[in-house]
């Protein structure tokens, strides 16, 4: 294959990496091409043409730190009014509440009856809550980093905009979670069991208390990064590997059924947060696509836009 230098750091050339999206159809000739998906063709756009192996950490660390810092000021919007906000919190948690009984889908409270006499089955389900949404996601960007470089930024990209756009959800419409809302009754929807069984943290302790948003369960950020890291690890692992790239399905239910066990989201959030990322997914994926379009056909590189 072609190669290109830039520096350094040796680089795919444009035109050689487009030959990776043209492959023979199973039992077809070899000679015919086959288009690469959308996203199989955007997760490359963020490689070719300059050096996937040479990263800026300190870009990376400001995107984070920028990141954070959007999710704090939302946060801290809620706290510039609490008597307020809380009111608004609580009647955006009810019409959730609301919708779902009407379509049916109330099932946080059957859930967490059938699993409240278990205590030690739910403080491993409160540490895998607590841990997995931080160690996974984290895990799966270093991984594609150093094992799928030219992968990477594309995915890192997605992360960073499902992130801010859940977060824009959170300032626009804060609404309690199930473990907060309080029914007709007086009593909260749903049991907090990182707080009243355990976990690796609760909300109502710690550091916890003070970084976290209390009304940002739509959508669910936790399903949404579980969705980026099944959509990632599908993508990027090679469809050989077909074993593997199934178990990674497992990874987000696996985290639905923790956010509804541990009382801090409503099954509904769950559904949003799938959703936002897979709209996020292929709204990055389309912009990704198009802008290589734009830089082939300005460099003059026709032949490649056919294999796209």
């Amino acid at each position: 294959m072609a190669t290109t230098e830039t520096g350094s750091h040796p680089t795919v050339d444009t035109i050689a990496a487009e030959s990776q999206l043209a492959m023979p159809l199973v039992g077809e000739p070899s000679g015919k091409p086959r288009k690469a998906g959308l996203i199989r063709r955007a997760q490359l756009s963020g490689g070719q043409g300059r050096p996937v192996g040479k990263i800026y950490w300190w870009f990376e660390i400001a995107l984070a730190i920028w990141g954070y810092m959007i999710y704090a000021q939302a946060r801290e919007t809620h706290g510039a009014n609490a008597h307020d906000y809380k009111a608004l919190a609580a009647r955006h948690g009810k019409e959730l509440f609301d919708f779902e009984k009407a379509i049916g889908w109330d099932w946080e409270k059957g859930l967490q009856h059938v699993l409240l006499p278990y205590k030690g089955f739910l403080q491993v389900v409160g540490g895998f809550y607590g841990g997995a949404h931080f160690v996974v996601t984290i895990g799966v960007m270093l991984w594609l980093l150093f094992r799928r470089p030219q992968f990477y930024r594309f995915w890192r990209t997605t992360l960073f905009v499902l992130t801010m756009a859940a977060v824009g959800f959170f300032a626009l419409y804060p609404a309690m979670p199930p473990r907060l809302l309080k029914d007709s009754t007086g009593h909260t929807i749903t049991v907090d069991t990182l707080d009243k069984v355990g976990g690796l943290w609760s909300y109502n302790h710690g550091v916890v208390e003070h970084i976290s948003d209390g009304y940002a369960p739509m959508p669910s950020l936790h399903l949404g990064w579980a969705t980026w890291v099944a959509m990632a690890l599908w993508f990027a692992l090679p469809a050989r590997s077909w074993w593997r790239r199934a178990l990674v399905l497992f990874y987000p239910l696996a985290v639905y059924f923790t956010v509804i066990a541990t009382g801090t989201h409503f099954v509904i959030d769950g559904v949003a947060g799938m959703a936002l990322t897979a709209v996020v997914v292929l709204v990055c994926a389309w912009l990704a696509v198009r802008y290589r379009r734009w830089r082939l056909l300005r460099t003059g590189h026709r032949a490649a836009i056919r294999l796209m």
